[in-house]
């Protein structure tokens, strides 16, 4: 008697457990919502799970070294191209061989919600002496060097 109660109460709980590595769709009696996502299936969701969780934010897959262009808040690891708002704090870098540029008067955009814009890095400047501080905290001789070390002229003048 003991071993045939045993035995069902263990088929009762092995039958409604998920067979380990099943994910659990939304929708069903059980409620629930998918636990894991192919790369494929969070790109037709746009991201958004049913129940509006950030796939990628699920998934772990934001600065995982590969751009994931259907991610909610923007991935960093997919570059800003020219002309495109951008914010290294924010999450949004420029592509390579362009800089974040930010009016002088944002402090490289420590001012709330101040972006800059993706300009490409210059190749060759004047050798004037005009300092000035970039965001980087170097001093360099003029506001186009700054540029040209990948970084935006944060105030004229050399660094404190």
């Amino acid at each position: 008697m003991i071993r045939s109660n045993t035995f069902a109460l263990l088929t009762l709980a092995f039958l409604a457990l998920p067979a380990c590595g099943s994910s659990v769709e939304g929708g069903g009696e059980g409620g629930g919502e998918q636990t894991s996502f192919t790369k494929d299936e969070a790109r037709a969701m746009q991201g958004v799970t049913k129940d509006g969780a950030d796939v990628c934010a699920l998934e772990g897959w934001y600065d995982d070294g590969v751009c994931d262009d259907f991610c909610v808040t923007g991935d960093a690891d997919c570059g800003v191209d020219g002309g495109e708002p951008c914010s290294e704090e924010a999450g949004m870098p420029c592509a390579e061989g362009f800089f974040c540029d930010f009016p002088i008067d944002t402090m490289c955009g420590a001012t709330i919600d101040a972006l800059g814009t993706c300009k490409p890095i210059p190749e060759n400047c004047d050798q004037n002496y005009d300092p000035v501080c970039g965001c980087d905290g170097q001093t360099h001789s003029n506001a186009c060097t700054a540029n040209m070390a990948g970084t935006a002229a944060a105030t004229a003048g050399e660094c404190p």
